[in-house]
């Protein structure tokens, strides 16, 4: 099982977003594709993940406090 991601950040209209490929293998197969993501308002980060048959989606993210695992 493995998974690796390589991007940069680029300038969008005057904002700053991270462009991605992406790829993986593990119990379901192999996988690819890319996306993009941008920081917004009160610290989420959203964004955009497509895979090589064209299927997409849009995400939001937002951090929060760990728990469990001794607080990692």
């Amino acid at each position: 099982m493995w998974g690796d991601i390589r991007g940069k950040f680029v300038k969008d209209g005057g904002e700053e977003r991270f462009e991605f490929d992406w790829e993986k293998d593990d119990e379901d197969g192999y996988s690819c594709g890319n996306g993009w993501a941008r920081a917004g308002a009160k610290g989420v980060l959203r964004g955009e993940i497509r895979d090589a048959s064209g299927d997409w989606v849009k995400f939001r993210a937002r951090r929060v406090k760990a728990r469990g695992c001794g607080g990692r």
